[in-house]
């Protein structure tokens, strides 16, 4: 959410002033100006997030969880059961690797003009 304010503030406002030069509605400078020049900090902040998120789960599912990986991560290193352990944590790198590399190319695709 804040990267999306944050984006929607760093707009140019000489493309939003030159827009309205010609005749462009508040719908048609949103969709066509902000949302583009926008798109690179969503798309960063859907992508923190999503990693934060991954990271609150697996705090979560060790602290109060049934079952998961965070669960499992709790259980084995009781046991000190390394291999079992390591695979978890091999997953879990695997897991946000994944979710990092879906985001860079989200953002390769949806905003390729930022650098």
């Amino acid at each position: 959410m804040i990267n999306a304010a944050t984006g929607f503030r760093r707009v140019d406002l000489a493309k939003i002033a030159l827009a309205r030069s010609f005749g462009a509605s508040t719908f048609q400078i949103f969709t066509k100006i902000r949302i583009p020049m926008a798109m690179p900090m969503i798309i960063v902040g859907l992508m923190v997030g999503s990693i934060f998120g991954l990271l609150t789960t697996i705090g979560a599912e060790m602290v109060g969880g049934a079952e998961g990986l965070g669960n499992r991560l709790t259980y084995y290193s009781s046991l000190i059961r390394m291999p079992q352990f390591f695979a978890i944590i091999l997953i879990l790198a695997i897991l946000g690797i994944s979710i990092y590399i879906f985001f860079f190319w989200l953002g390769k695709k949806w905003a390729s003009w930022e650098a």
